[in-house]
C-alpha cells in the first residue's frame, strides 16, 4: 500500500506538471477567487459588495437580478462604476 501511494504521489506530480504550460514570472498568485452572484440572490448590490468586502473577494459574477438583462447602457455603465469604485470586478 505505501508503495502504491508514493507512485501515485509521483504521478500526480508529473500529472500537474504537465497540466501547467503557464510559467510564473513573479511571485504574484495567478489564482483569483469569484463569488457566483447567485449566492447573494436575496441581497440588493450594496449588501453583495459589503459582504464580498468582508470575505476579500474581488469578483463578482453578475446575475440578472443585480443587473436586469432589459437595462439600459446608462444603467450598465452606472452597475460597473459602482463595481469599480469599490474594487470589485
Amino acid at each position: 500500500m505505501l508503495a502504491m501511494g508514493a507512485s501515485s504521489a509521483i504521478f500526480s506530480e508529473e500529472l500537474f506538471a504537465a497540466a501547467d504550460p503557464v510559467k510564473k514570472t513573479s511571485k504574484e498568485d495567478l489564482f483569483q477567487v469569484s463569488m457566483a452572484g447567485y449566492t447573494f440572490r436575496n441581497f440588493d448590490i450594496d449588501k453583495t459588495i459589503e459582504y464580498l468586502k468582508r470575505v476579500n473577494v474581488n469578483y463578482l459574477c453578475i446575475k440578472d437580478f443585480h443587473l436586469p438583462l432589459t437595462s439600459t447602457k446608462e444603467e450598465c455603465d452606472a452597475f460597473h462604476a459602482k463595481l469599480k469604485s469599490s474594487q470589485q470586478t
